[in-house]
């Protein structure tokens, strides 16, 4: 039986369509997958022992493109981690992870491979795209360190393993804390005034209970009356793992360490000039420059926001805890604005029917549900749609948009299976939203997400290069976030809105007053976000760009006082959001968290041309498409964004844009 099971999930692995996933997530399927991985990966082992005994004379392009079902079953394993945590996944993953670890470093020091890649580059007759492939990966090598001495290459190898248990045990460590918190409300009052949708969806018997749920602890921040719980739901969202059994506290120090340690053996100041070597900013010192240039600016109409707020509503003192809360009572009393009514506009349904039309007017994509009885958790409301353009299929897209305990925080897009010969990328958006079963509607916010996240979908969909190492998730760090803040554009700017935004019960279009009132806020309370996102970025930067502090303690001490520098509010001795910062301990933004702000320098001065000529013109569109989306990676960052503007990237306009 064992045998048919894992003969099964191979055949699953090489259909050229979207496999059978309520088979490959199965119990019975996830009992054989930890001894069918062992047997690809030395199945793997072979194949590649058998490509260094290749002669010069018979190396071609083809020896360095090939598929893997391997790396097929590990992104969907890793996938179901992060949707659906259990044990029996963790301690899969756990045992594996150490042996691809290992065959990754055998790949990557490998001074025959690295030969042979050198000899395709002279000898072989290559298209630009195959050129830039063969090159990059040469580079790869030699900021690895393939010219080291063995001894040197051994200790980044042991690193290498160290860095992959330590980041697993973060991740775990943060959806850990967060499933652990469960608050209990049974005081109506002080959270009267949250939106309906979110009381009936935490209401059990005569309680509310509120989770970890992103958008719970949005809503309790902006509606809450009770400032203590305001304040405790701050102070858990920036606390976790941060002590007690799922600390990572100690992880982060010795990531730290290890990374650091790291970089100096391949001969870099530390590790955040390695990081930058293959992102577009060239130096530590310039991103920080820009992030004080910004954050100075920023202090001040932050600081303006806060006395503004206090004398509005005649406060001694405004915390953070309370800039939400606040700022949502401005903008129902001073502006007309109520964020509760605004939701009734955005029906999710209705949201993603809009979309869809975008991505067909704009992208030329259609988007073709399949029946729900092909989709695993379909008791999760999880879809999978066949992307095509120009009446040929280029993709599957799945979305998981509502919130489960099981999953990591937050909203993501992951490529499960990259373009490979007749196999088409299959792309994932995973967001958390709270489901209703009779409306679930959205607040903006949530409507940019889904829209940001489909701009990343779109920018791996989208490259028309044969080669997955040319997709759009390959280009530099710091632009990877240009296509999905641009899109979030088609969700919020007045042009776009009013197309799709309507009343979830009576159909009425969005008042243009409600619309005139979002432009005018997006300009005028900006200071205090713009802050908060240089906050972390800052942080980031300086933790991989300074010394590495050797205590738990000094870690501590030194995170605290990097974020009271940056920020207008006090913060408490329990303030360590670092301790599940994901993105920089467990991700790939580690020394690179700039890349939002960067990006969205870049992607405004694009949006800039969009409102000089349309936010629907069709040759700007099909310009954009071109120069940015069709092209992926095949192009350094740069010569994209010039292809496209003719210019270099203006950093003024995105002051001028956030009102700073």
């Amino acid at each position: 039986m064992t045998i048919q099971i894992k003969t099964k999930i191979r055949e699953e692995l090489t259909k050229q369509g979207i496999p059978d996933l309520k088979f490959l997530f199965s119990d019975e399927a996830i009992e054989v997958i930890e001894e069918l991985l062992d047997e690809l990966l030395e199945e793997e082992k072979v194949i590649f022992n058998s490509k260094l005994t290749t002669s010069d004379n018979d190396i071609t392009f083809e020896l360095f493109d090939d598929e893997s079902s391997l790396d097929y079953l590990t992104s969907y394993l890793y996938h179901l981690k992060w949707v659906f945590s259990t044990d029996k996944i963790r301690n899969i993953i756990e045992n594996i992870e150490p042996k691809l670890v290992e065959f990754g470093n055998y790949i990557s020091y490998n001074k025959r491979y690295f030969d042979m890649l050198q000899i395709c580059l002279k000898n072989c007759k290559l298209d630009s795209e195959q050129t830039k492939i063969i090159e990059d990966g040469i580079k790869a090598y030699k900021v690895r360190g393939i010219d080291l001495d063995l001894e040197k290459q051994d200790e980044l190898k042991n690193i290498s393993q160290k860095l992959s248990k330590l980041t697993t045990d973060f991740s775990n460590n943060v959806l850990d804390s967060e499933n652990e918190f469960n608050y209990v409300i049974t005081d109506f009052e002080i959270i009267k005034d949250l939106p309906k949708e979110i009381l009936e969806s935490v209401k059990k018997d005569n309680e509310y209970i509120f989770k970890a749920n992103p958008s719970h602890y949005i809503n309790i921040m902006k509606y809450c009356s009770d400032a203590g719980v305001r304040k405790l739901f701050q102070q858990v969202r920036t606390s976790f793992a941060s002590s007690g059994k799922f600390d990572n506290r100690e992880n982060v120090l010795n990531i730290l360490k290890l990374k650091d340690q790291k970089a100096k053996i391949l001969g870099f100041k530390n590790y955040a000039e390695l990081s930058l070597v293959f992102k577009m900013a060239d130096s530590p010192e310039q991103v920080t420059d820009l992030l004080w240039k910004v954050s100075t600016k920023a202090k001040i109409k932050g600081g303006e926001e806060l006395i503004f707020l206090k004398e509005y509503f005649k406060l001694d003192k405004i915390h953070e805890w309370d800039l939400g809360y606040y700022y949502r009572k401005l903008k129902e009393e001073k502006y007309k604005l109520d964020d509760k009514q605004l939701k009734k506009y955005f029906e999710f349904e209705t949201v993603l029917v809009w979309l869809f039309s975008i991505v067909q007017k704009l992208f030329w994509l259609e988007m073709k549900q399949l029946p729900k009885n092909d989709i695993f958790w379909e008791k999760h409301d999880v879809r999978i749609y066949e992307v095509f353009k120009d009446w040929k299929k280029i993709a599957y897209y799945m979305l998981d948009a509502f919130y489960r305990d099981e999953k990591r925080s937050w909203a993501w897009m992951n490529n499960l299976r990259p373009k490979f010969g007749d196999k088409l990328p299959f792309v994932i958006n995973v967001c958390n939203f709270t489901k209703n079963p009779n409306a679930s509607l959205l607040s903006l916010w949530e409507v940019q997400t889904i829209f940001h996240e489909f701009g990343h979908a779109s920018h791996d969909i989208l490259g028309t290069s044969k080669y997955s190492d040319l997709t759009g998730f390959h280009v530099e760090w710091d632009f990877i976030e240009v296509p999905s803040q641009f899109l979030e554009h088609w969700a919020d700017e007045s042009e776009a809105i009013k197309t799709y935004a309507k009343h979830y019960k009576t159909w009425e279009v969005i008042p243009d007053e409600f619309l005139e009132k979002l432009e005018q806020l997006d300009k005028i309370w900006n200071g205090n976000g713009v802050l908060k996102q240089n906050e972390y970025a800052f942080q980031d930067m300086l933790l991989y760009s300074n010394e590495v502090p050797t205590t738990v303690k000094e870690l501590d001490e030194i995170a605290l006082v990097t974020a009271k520098e940056y920020s207008l509010f006090d913060k408490a001795e329990d303030y360590k959001p670092y301790a599940s910062f994901g993105h920089i301990f467990s991700g790939w933004y580690a020394a690179g968290y700039f890349s939002y702000m960067w990006a969205e320098i870049i992607e405004l001065d694009i949006l800039r041309e969009f409102k000089k000529k349309g936010m629907f013109n069709e040759e700007l569109w099909r310009k954009y498409r071109e120069t940015i989306l069709e092209a992926g990676s095949t192009k350094k960052a740069s010569e994209m964004f010039h292809d496209f503007m003719w210019r270099e990237v203006d950093v003024e306009w995105f002051f001028e844009k956030k009102g700073i």
